[in-house]
């Protein structure tokens, strides 16, 4: 048995998570939701408090186990109440969590072996965060007064494990001279009344104090919107409120002259229905509870018909890549959470009926954040009392509006002014798009009477050129002396710095085109309405974002890919499907450029390249646009590049290039074979035939249409776009067979190569500035297919292509090599098929060799047989 004054903190009990006994207090639990020790937070998330009121410890229930309406019970030391007149129980309590129930405190005297139930109760969420302060307790123990007693934590489990109660600094003294009262509730609220009701306090003998306050307010400072008092022993009260607000309510103990007032009692929360609102009104949605299954809240109303549907937010939305990072102002926000439903879905959220009988000029005023990459549409819809429908798409915004989560808030207007007079309810509509990064929030929500001018609502940017933007926007009937459309540099404050550009235009016009722009340059837009001299000018739109075009290049044009490092080069664009791009990094060695990685032959440059991945998905339409290039000065544009396409043994993408002529593409080159050898291959195509009516552009396009092989990783390099040459080189050359004395060659024709071409063959490796060729010769005009000779038999040599156009344009440069190996002196065919296959016979067919001067022998075996044992069937 302990005397009193006694104090229990808890600080010397072992924390464990299997409490049974320690400093005279018991664990008595029935089943499995029980008391433990604790330090920190709960090892549960959402619920409990951050760390103990004072010191380290305190005692909590822990709701992760268990059912609901279990009873986790925690039984004190026996304690002898003899020595206090007026003993009374305090302590500290933490009941943070959506799944809270019940905290009762039962007492029995020594003598009794029953309990008196509940000799205080509280239930549900009375903290809303782990970091809330803990709240102080009395229980009035005076009807004990001389006992020696024992009494009872009780805790009764809610519906889930969020539900951890906590316990601190437990004392029984004698009572404070007022104490503060207990068990204050709300009932039977109405749009305008509720009743108080609240437990006797034995010294409250000059009755009691109730107070309401608008949510927030501090009872200490703030102007009560109702207050009043009772009699001594009269513990309920009803109070006329206003209609539809957030409001709190406080109880007071008046213990008389010598005693004075208790401490405020704990607030409780609620709020009145909801009537017919005045105007100017304003939502911030700072009081509504914070929710992913919103249903009612301060007179709004969530009306969706499927599982796409508004919530209560706070932070970040919970989705990535959509929505905003918090709050424009505090800590809630609305919002649509598209990780549920699907397209064209409507998530509906409708307001409280809403007097505009004291505004001469409504208007509706929120702000929104509307990131992701599938946001659909927003939309208010506005009904009057007297009609049964709404009036849809008062106002209408569809697409992403903000790149980011950190992105601004961007405040809206909607002119009301058609509705002045009348009671309206608006809603906001959400049509959600083809995915879940669509989530769109509102914020502060204010009616009261418009500006003075409208700021234009709708701006866009269309058409963006190097030097010029289309500008268009909504018609503002206001702005009866027309628009101001400002253009600023990247970063500018439109408040305090100078635009880059301007321009204006008249009363009805909603769109302009702004010149004299810096190519490849960021720009924000905004427009202002001008109301005439009365009204003035409005606030200036919030700005649109936009990055015109690079100036067109000037040929010759060069890109050799050296020096983007991993990034596309500026002013190339991907273009195309949007499920594939084209690389700038080094291939890796796992990659499929050239033989599994390996790149053979070489470019003009050797350095960087750009290169399609040819894994999945397959795709087609992989687009890689060079930036647009001023040929005027050009009288034959010639397109050259390095193209490399190594199947390995597998099949090929289709590979194209077109070639923008001012007006339409035109494709000029198509390929769905290998390069030469696999390897780097130049080629070179003559754009004569084109008619270039504006800058040109090019583009290099993959098709993956080779099923779901994955070995053709095609890869381009050395981009010219320049003035043909006099004599250009012969282009494409490619083997055709291989001797042991010669090579047998094919080309591209040159249109101009009047005495034909000239053919070098060197020994591999030589260089053919400084060595002689082994062997050379021509051949001649017009054709495109020949045979150098006078070689020598399983020898490596390059072979090198020449053009010559004859006196005036001269000879052109030489081709890249191609290198080969001669075959042994009596070599077999490079080919040899068997077709035609009848009963008895079968026709042959080979490659010829050139100096098979005796012809050739075949032979015939049984299938399966060992040539060199077994009997021939026939031979020749």
């Amino acid at each position: 048995m302990i005397p009193t004054p006694y104090f229990e903190d808890f600080e010397f009990f072992t924390v464990s998570i299997s409490f049974d006994e320690d400093g005279c207090w018991n664990e008595e639990s029935l089943g499995s939701f029980t008391w433990d020790v604790g330090t920190g937070g709960t090892i549960s998330s959402n619920t409990g408090p951050s760390g103990a009121l004072s010191g380290n410890n305190y005692v909590f229930t822990e709701a992760s186990s268990g059912s609901q309406g279990d009873e986790a019970i925690l039984l004190s030391p026996l304690i002898d109440l003899s020595t206090l007149a007026e003993p009374t129980l305090s302590f500290w309590y933490h009941m943070y969590g959506a799944d809270m129930d019940t905290l009762a405190v039962d007492v029995k005297i020594s003598t009794s072996a029953n309990f008196d139930l509940d000799v205080f109760i509280l239930s549900g969420e009375q903290q809303t965060a782990e970091t809330d302060p803990w709240i102080q307790q009395f229980v009035d123990l005076s009807t004990y007064a001389g006992e020696i007693i024992q009494f009872r934590f009780r805790v009764t489990r809610g519906n889930g494990f969020t539900g951890d109660l906590a316990i601190e600094d437990v004392l029984i003294d004698e009572a404070p001279s007022c104490l503060t009262p207990t068990g204050l509730t709300v009932s039977n609220i109405t749009e305008t009344t509720a009743d108080l009701s609240w437990s006797v306090i034995g010294n409250a003998t000059s009755g009691y104090n109730w107070f309401v306050f608008n949510a927030g307010d501090d009872p200490d400072v703030d102007t009560p919107v109702a207050s009043g008092s009772t009699a001594r022993g009269v513990t309920t009260a009803n109070v006329n409120l206003p209609s539809s607000s957030f409001l709190e309510a406080y109880i007071q103990s008046n213990c008389g002259a010598t005693n004075g007032l208790s401490e405020f009692s704990p607030a409780v929360s609620f709020e009145t229905l909801c009537d017919v609102i005045p105007t100017p009104y304003f939502e911030d949605f700072e009081f509504f509870t914070v929710s992913t299954s919103f249903d009612e809240d301060g007179c709004w109303n969530e009306e969706s018909l499927g599982s796409f549907t508004w919530d209560v937010g706070t932070g970040g939305t919970g989705s990535p890549n959509t929505g905003p990072s918090g709050a424009l102002s505090g800590n809630n926000y609305v919002f649509t959470e598209a990780s549920s439903g699907s397209q064209g879905d409507e998530a509906i959220l409708l307001s409280p009926s809403l007097d505009l009988s004291t505004l001469a000029e409504p208007a509706l005023s929120f702000w929104y954040h509307m990131y992701g990459a599938d946001i659909g549409t927003l939309a208010v819809d506005v009904k009057t009392s007297t009609s049964a429908n709404f009036d849809l798409d008062v106002f209408t915004l569809s697409g992403e509006q903000q790149t980011a989560e950190t992105d601004p808030w961007i405040q809206q207007f909607v002119d009301l002014s058609t509705y002045a007079g009348e009671t309206i309810q608006f809603r906001f509509r959400v049509i959600r798009g083809n995915g879940f990064a669509g989530d769109v929030a509102i914020e502060d929500v204010l009616i009261d009477e418009a500006p003075s001018c409208f700021t234009p609502t709708g701006l866009s940017v269309v058409n963006v050129g190097n030097d010029s933007v289309n500008v268009s926007w909504d018609d503002t009937p206001s702005a009866i002396d027309g628009y101001e459309i400002l253009v600023f540099a990247d970063g500018d404050d439109p408040d305090t710095d100078t635009p880059f550009a301007t321009a204006n235009e008249p009363a009805g016009v909603t769109s302009t085109t702004i010149t004299g722009l810096t190519g490849l340059t960021t720009y924000q837009v905004y427009i202002l309405s001008d109301c005439g001299a009365v009204d003035g000018q409005s606030l200036l739109s919030n700005g649109i974002t936009f990055t015109t075009l690079c100036d067109p290049f000037v040929a010759p044009f060069v890109e050799d890919f050296n020096t983007n490092g991993t990034n596309i080069p500026s002013c190339w664009e991907q273009a195309g499907n949007t499920s594939k791009d084209w690389l700038f990094t080094d291939p890796p060695s796992s990659s499929h450029v050239g033989d599994s990685g390996t790149l053979g032959g070489s470019t003009a440059s050797n350095g960087g390249l750009a290169w399609v991945d040819d894994s999945s998905p397959h795709v087609l339409n992989t687009r890689l646009h060079s930036p647009l290039i001023d040929v005027s000065s050009l009288s034959v544009p010639f397109l050259s590049f390095y193209l490399i396409s190594n199947n390995e043994g597998f099949s090929n993408v289709d590979f194209r290039v077109e070639v923008w002529d001012g007006a339409t593409w035109n494709e000029v080159f198509f390929s769905n074979s290998n390069t030469f050898n696999g390897e780097w291959e130049e080629i070179q195509i003559e754009l004569s035939t084109l008619t270039f009516t504006g800058n040109a552009q090019i583009a290099f396009i993959v098709d993956e249409n080779n099923g779901t092989n994955f070995y053709d990783d095609v890869a381009i390099d050395d981009v010219r776009l320049e003035e043909a040459p006099a004599c250009p080189k012969p282009g494409n050359i490619a083997i055709i067979d291989v001797f042991f004395d010669s090579l047998e060659v094919s080309w591209n024709s040159v249109s101009n190569a009047l005495n034909g071409y000239i053919w070098e063959v060197y020994n591999a490796g030589d260089d053919p500035a400084v060595d002689t060729p082994v062997s050379t010769g021509t051949f001649a005009s017009g054709t495109t297919q020949g045979v150098a000779d006078g070689l020598l038999p399983e020898t490596d040599y390059d072979f090198y292509m020449i053009s010559d156009c004859g006196a005036t344009d001269g000879q052109s440069v030489l081709t890249n090599p191609i290198t080969f190996t001669t075959t042994e002196l009596c070599s077999l065919p490079s080919t040899f098929e068997v077709t035609n296959v009848l009963p008895d016979s079968a026709e042959l067919t080979w490659t010829p060799i050139p100096n098979a001067i005796n012809g050739y022998l075949w032979a015939i075996f049984n299938a399966g047989d060992d040539q060199a044992t077994a009997t021939l069937l026939f031979q020749v």
